[in-house]
């Protein structure tokens, strides 16, 4: 795992690059500002308490990278 600065993320998404943006904020946040076409899972909290379960049920293409916002 490594990290995506902002403007190489912008680049990919601007070029059609194979990239889902995953979303793992809560609905209140992702309310406020999104990424158009990021893909939405309430999974913050969880994640944060360290339960990595709650992804495990998440199934994503292996053509595809994922980025976490």
């Amino acid at each position: 795992m490594t990290g995506v600065d902002v403007e190489t993320l912008r680049a990919w998404l601007q070029h059609g690059s194979l990239v889902i943006v995953l979303d793992i904020r809560a609905q209140e946040d992702r309310q406020q500002w999104s990424i158009p076409g990021s893909l939405h899972i309430n999974a913050y909290d969880e994640l944060k308490a360290g339960r990595a379960s709650a992804l495990e049920r998440v199934e994503f293409s292996h053509d595809r990278t994922v980025v976490t916002a």
